[in-house]
Formats: structure tokens, C-alpha cells, sequence
């Protein structure tokens, strides 16, 4: 039975319309507070690594080095991956990949995540590639399907990250019923120090409950404070 070139062509549209609300659907959502390794599909133990000397290399996956974790922070649909402990963000100079202050008038820092590729978003005709000697790059976007380094895996990191958006309890590891706490009013001036985990009923100012589950790993292996 033939269709009326009009209806093809409407249901033409109708296909490609939810084809394109699926991709939407699909991105990835990267959460607040969260910190992520990013690392291409063929080498998951490889992620993305500040080196020593400030370059970006991939590196051998180490739960300690800081250089390691990153976070996404949204812009209008794009992302600006961001180290949070130098407050760099990854960005592209014409080809070259490089670290920049992280600043959101930097239309260099911002990047679309499609599917399994990154690509800057003002220059969407390459995305980014980790070379065969194991430096980041971008090469042409026509070039990704048959390039191994091209695609990348974005996953969320043990460790959990902060948000100057957010608000935290901080508490001590050895003490869990322990909270750092600053009495009553942010104005008094009195020292910080440890108290009794509040009731949900009263929370002093500086443990207030926060928005998102955090840990902190202490420094050391023990904490103290007057009795509360």
C-alpha cells in the first residue's frame, strides 16, 4: 500500500523528533558533590592524571593522587571539568588540550558529553583522544569511531567530593558521635571545637545537615575535644 508523500514525510519527522528526546534522555547526569575518574572504555585502570609538572597525561588509576579526580559542573548544557584541588579546569586552545584557572567566561573550559565522546564546545569538529604515548589530545570528530582513545568512560569515585553549594557535617571518623561545632551564633568567636552529635531538632550553625552524603578521610587516626 503506498503512502501519501505528506505522511511519509511527517512520520520521517516524528521518528527522527524521538530519536533526538531519547539522546537527550540519555545523557548523563554528574551529581553535585560528587567527584569522578574519567578514563577511556579500552583501559578502565587508566584515567586522567595531572602529572607531576602540571601536564595531563593517562595515568595508572591511584586513589591517592589528587590529580585524579575531577568534577562536572553544568553551563547551559555543557560541562566544565574541573579538578577541585589546583581549581583548574581541562580546556582546549585550538587543538591543544591543556589546564586553565577554572573561569566560567572561558568558553575554552566548556565540553559536550556525547554518548561516549568529549567534545569542546567551541570547537565541535574534534573531541578528545588520548594519544598512543599516553598524552590528551583531540583529533578529528570524523576519526572517533575508529579510535580506541576517543571514547571515555566517566564514573564516580569512592571518594566523595564537596559543593560550595552544599552545607556539611563534618564528623570524626574515631568519634562518630562527635560533629565539630562552633556553639550557638557564628558570631560568638568561641574556638571550634568537638560536640555531642544534635537531635535533628537542634543543629549547631556550623553542622548544619547537609543536602548530599559526604565523607572526609581525617588526616590522622584519632580526634579530640573537651567533653560537650
Amino acid at each position: 500500500m503506498n503512502h501519501h508523500p505528506t505522511l511519509k514525510r511527517a512520520m520521517t519527522i516524528l521518528i527522527a523528533l524521538a530519536l533526538s528526546i531519547g539522546t537527550a534522555l540519555a545523557q548523563v547526569a554528574f551529581q553535585q558533590g560528587k567527584l569522578y575518574h574519567i578514563a577511556t572504555k579500552d583501559k578502565a585502570s587508566q584515567v586522567l592524571t595531572i602529572d607531576q609538572n602540571g601536564a595531563l597525561i593517562s595515568g595508572a588509576l591511584n586513589k591517592e593522587n589528587t590529580g585524579q579526580y575531577w568534577k562536572l559542573s553544568e553551563l547551559s548544557g555543557s560541562w566544565r571539568i574541573i579538578n577541585p584541588v589546583t581549581n583548574q579546569a581541562l580546556r582546549v586552545d585550538a587543538v591543544l588540550v591543556e589546564l586553565g584557572e577554572n573561569n566560567g567566561s572561558d568558553e575554552a573550559q566548556l565540553w559536550k558529553v556525547e554518548g561516549d565522546l568529549l567534545i569542546p564546545t567551541n570547537n565541535p569538529g574534534v573531541v578528545l583522544a588520548v594519544a598512543k604515548n599516553g598524552t590528551f589530545t583531540t583529533i578529528p570528530k570524523a576519526q572517533a569511531a575508529q579510535t580506541k582513545g576517543a571514547h571515555f568512560n566517566i564514573r564516580a569515585a569512592e571518594a566523595a567530593g564537596f559543593d560550595d553549594a552544599l552545607t556539611y557535617r563534618i564528623r570524626c571518623a574515631a568519634q562518630p558521635k562527635l560533629v565539630l561545632g562552633n556553639g550557638d551564633s557564628d558570631s560568638t568567636g568561641i574556638s571550634r571545637r568537638l560536640t555531642s552529635s544534635p537531635s535533628p531538632s537542634r543543629t549547631p550553625s556550623m553542622a548544619r545537615t547537609s543536602t548530599t552524603a559526604a565523607t572526609t578521610r581525617p588526616s590522622t587516626t584519632s580526634c579530640s575535644g573537651p567533653p560537650p
